[in-house]
C-alpha cells in the first residue's frame, strides 16, 4: 500500500511499541483488535482498487471480526460508509460494481456476525445496551466534547509513545492531521483512506467521557503509525532530514523499552505454577469426584481443570448439582471459604476445612460437609 521507507519506518513502530507488545503476551479479545483492522482497511482499498468480490467479502468479514473483539470497533464503520460514498462518485463508470461490491460486503458483515446476533436476539439485545450505555453514563456535556477530543488524542499518544505528552503539543499534532486530510481529500491514495480512518475513529472514541485504557485505542494504533511513517518518509529526501528520522525511531525505542519488564522482572511461569497446583488437587482429590471452584474469581480455576482433565481426574462440571464429598477452593488472594457467597460454595455447604497448601501467594483449602 505504501512505498518500501514508509513500510519500514511504521513497521519499526508498531515492533518497538510497548502497547502493541503488552497485547501480545496475553490472550484477551481486544488484543487481537490491532491486526483485524488492519486487514479490515486493507482488503476495503484492495476491493475499491480491484473491484473483485473477494475483496468485499473479505471486507465484510473482517469488520464482523472486529467488532465482536470489542465494542468500540464499531467506530470502524462510519469511515467505511464515507470512503464507500467517495468511490460511489469518483468511480461513476463501475457504480453497478461498486454498489454489489458494497451489498456483498454487508452480507458478509451480516452472515460472520451471526453469532452475535443470535446471542443478542436470546439476552435482550445485552451486547447492544451494554455498548448504549457505555456511552449513555459517560458522554461528554456538550461544552467539553472538544476538550475530551484533544484529551483522547493525548491519551493515544501516552500510549503510542509510552510517554506522558504535553497537551498543547498533542493538540497542535491532531490539528495537522485534520488540516492534512483536508489536503489529500482530492487525491486518490492510500493514505486519504488512512487518515480519514484515523481521524474519525478518533472522533468516535471521544465521545466515551469515561476513562481511556490501552486497549480502547486497539483499533487506531497501528493506523497512526502508517500516517507517522508516512509523514517521517517526506524527510529522506534530505541528509538531514535522514538523520531527524533515526533520532526519531532510536527515541522511540529508547521511550518504549524503559517499560519492557519482562526483560527485567522474573518470570511468572503460570503454566508451571498452575500444574503445580493441579497437583496438589490430584494427589488429595476424592477419587468418587469432587468439585473446584477459585476465588475471588469465579472461573479463575480453569487452568487446573486443565491440567486435571488431562490426568483424567477431572473434576464435576461448573454449575452441577451433583452431590460429592469434597470441595476444593483455590484462593488466589486472601479469602475465607466457608460461607462465601459463592454459587459453588454456597451449594456445597461445607462445614470443616481438612486440608490447606500454599503455592506461591496462592492458597488451597479442601472442604467438608
Amino acid at each position: 500500500m505504501f512505498n518500501k521507507q514508509i513500510a519500514l519506518i511504521s513497521t519499526a513502530l508498531i515492533t518497538f511499541s510497548f502497547a502493541l507488545l503488552q497485547f501480545s503476551r496475553f490472550s484477551w479479545n481486544p488484543n487481537l483488535l490491532p491486526l483485524f483492522t488492519l486487514l479490515t482497511v486493507y482488503f476495503l482499498i484492495k476491493a475499491f482498487k480491484k473491484l473483485g468480490l473477494r475483496f468485499f467479502v473479505l471486507t465484510g468479514a473482517f469488520l464482523s471480526f472486529a467488532i465482536q473483539l470489542h465494542y468500540l470497533a464499531l467506530f470502524i464503520i462510519p469511515p467505511i460508509v464515507v470512503l464507500f460514498i467517495v468511490q460511489l462518485y469518483e468511480q461513476r463508470k463501475h457504480l453497478s460494481q461498486i454498489l454489489i461490491g458494497g451489498l456483498t460486503a454487508l452480507a458478509s458483515f451480516l452472515v460472520f456476525s451471526i453469532p452475535l446476533i443470535i446471542f443478542d436476539l436470546r439476552h435482550n439485545f445485552l451486547n447492544t445496551n451494554n455498548f448504549i450505555r457505555l456511552f449513555k453514563n459517560s458522554s461528554p456535556v456538550a461544552g467539553n466534547k472538544l476538550a475530551n477530543l484533544a484529551d483522547t488524542f493525548t491519551f493515544l499518544n501516552k500510549y503510542a509513545f509510552n510517554i506522558d505528552v504535553n497537551p498543547l503539543l498533542s493538540s497542535l499534532v491532531l490539528i495537522l492531521i485534520v488540516i492534512s486530510l483536508i489536503f489529500v481529500l482530492r487525491r486518490r491514495d492510500n493514505i486519504r483512506s488512512f487518515l480519514i480512518f484515523l481521524v474519525l475513529i478518533i472522533l468516535g472514541t471521544a465521545l466515551y467521557g469515561g476513562p481511556k485504557y490501552p486497549h480502547y485505542f486497539g483499533a487506531v494504533y497501528p493506523l497512526y503509525y502508517v500516517v507517522i511513517g508516512y509523514f517521517l518518509s517526506v524527510l529522506l529526501t534530505f541528509f538531514s532530514g535522514r538523520i531527524l528520522i533515526a533520532f526519531f525511531v532510536a527515541a522511540y525505542v529508547f521511550l518504549n523499552a524503559q517499560s519492557y519488564y519482562f526483560f527485567t522482572h522474573p518470570v511468572n511461569n503460570q503454566i508451571d505454577k498452575a500444574r503445580e497446583i493441579a497437583k496438589v488437587i490430584y494427589d488429595n482429590a476424592d477419587k468418587n469426584g469432587f468439585r473446584l471452584t477459585s476465588l475471588p474469581q469465579h472461573y479463575g480455576d480453569y487452568a487446573y481443570r486443565y491440567f486435571l482433565e488431562l490426568w483424567r481426574r477431572k473434576p464435576i462440571e461448573k454449575g452441577s448439582f451433583e452431590k460429592v464429598p469434597t470441595l476444593f477452593v483455590v484462593c488466589e488472594e486472601e479469602c475465607r471459604p466457608i460461607g462465601d457467597p459463592q454459587w459453588d460454595i454456597a451449594y456445597f455447604a461445607p462445614r470443616k476445612i481438612v486440608g490447606v497448601w500454599r503455592i506461591d501467594g496462592v492458597t488451597i483449602y479442601k472442604l467438608v460437609r
